[in-house]
């Protein structure tokens, strides 16, 4: 056994686009109508595609990211919008953990406000696109396994073994922001906690609003924490749905999402990873908050891109900041 660490073996694993077995159970979803999913047809465009396209455009109409200076409030912000009754401001989130602001639909009064106020940037919302056993402390030793587990638990040789000692994930907990998870999944049985859904296409507040209607977000999951295929079978998960149903999404829910990944990771005061299954545009406001959630304690796993591009272009794998690791992909 090497000197590999459970960050390593997790981190490698997660972005490298290793096979997933897409087990759904149909049967249970379709008795839950509060939420509508065609798991035949995620099942099927998993096995037609790794991932969503990239955007086509980075820019997302009037819709805005503010962020405030350091010791600045939103306050007088806001005090100074309402005081103006030609300012037309739709309010999406309200950001506090991985950085100080918010995002907001302005029209051009509006605008001209926001860019006149001193102690803030502003930038247009930006899109992204999807890229594409054990438990307790008992030593974990799984054999005839896949080739992507033999590679990892070893710098030297393939033996068919998935071996890591004493490192399960037992007791780290995964927040997978993506396209959320499939709840029904049997891999997962146990160990999928509570979740958010940081997009408006569905009503709040409803049983297994984070569902994954698109299937990137499941398969990330298995990848990193199957109980079967997983490289941490025995982490806890935790769906953040920053995607939708075709895999796409804008940095203002993506910043939602981390910061209450951020949050819950501060109030449960346990060991978190945040793994962000997408890649975009180049977005300072994303960079921003994901040097914030790493200041407080959470890893960041990020793809390289799927793309066969530089990652030091686009966002979230350019940072270079401690705590963010941007993972590249390999083939058998």
């Amino acid at each position: 056994m090497s000197s590999l660490t459970f960050p390593k073996l997790l981190l490698i694993g997660l972005c490298h686009g290793w096979t997933f077995p897409n087990i759904f159970t149909r049967e249970v979803a379709e008795t839950n109508d509060f939420i509508d999913i065609n798991y035949e047809t995620i099942h099927r465009r998993l096995q037609a595609t790794a991932g969503a396209p990239a955007a086509a455009s980075c820019e997302n109409g009037d819709r805005y990211v503010i962020i405030m200076a350091q010791n600045k409030s939103t306050d007088t912000l806001k005090a100074s919008l309402a005081a103006d009754s030609s300012a037309e401001v739709t309010y999406h989130h309200h950001y506090t953990h991985t950085v100080n602001g918010f995002s907001a639909t302005l029209n051009s009064a509006a605008l001209s406000i926001v860019q006149a106020h001193g102690g803030c940037s502003l930038e247009k919302d930006r899109k992204f696109a999807a890229s594409s056993h054990m438990r307790g402390r008992e030593l974990a030793t799984v054999l005839n396994v896949q080739w992507n587990l033999d590679q990892i638990d070893s710098e030297s040789h393939m033996d068919q073994k998935y071996e890591t000692g004493e490192l399960s994930g037992d007791g780290v907990h995964i927040y997978f922001l993506d396209t959320g998870i499939n709840p029904f999944h049997v891999e997962f049985t146990g160990r999928l906690g509570e979740g958010k859904n940081a997009i408006t296409d569905r009503p709040a507040h409803r049983v297994w609003e984070w569902a994954d209607c698109h299937g990137h977000g499941t398969h990330s999951a298995g990848v990193a924490a199957g109980s079967t295929f997983g490289v941490a079978a025995g982490a806890n998960l935790h769906a953040v749905r920053v995607l939708d149903c075709e895999g796409n999404g804008y940095a203002s829910d993506v910043i939602a999402g981390l910061d209450w990944t951020v949050g819950r990771s501060l109030t449960k005061a346990h060991t978190s990873v945040a793994n962000l299954g997408f890649s975009g545009c180049d977005s300072a406001a994303l960079q921003e908050a994901v040097n914030g959630a790493t200041a407080q304690g959470v890893t960041i796993v990020t793809p390289a891109g799927n793309g066969n591009f530089d990652a030091c272009s686009v966002s979230p794998g350019k940072s270079s900041t401690n705590g963010v690791l941007t993972i590249g992909a390999v083939k058998h």
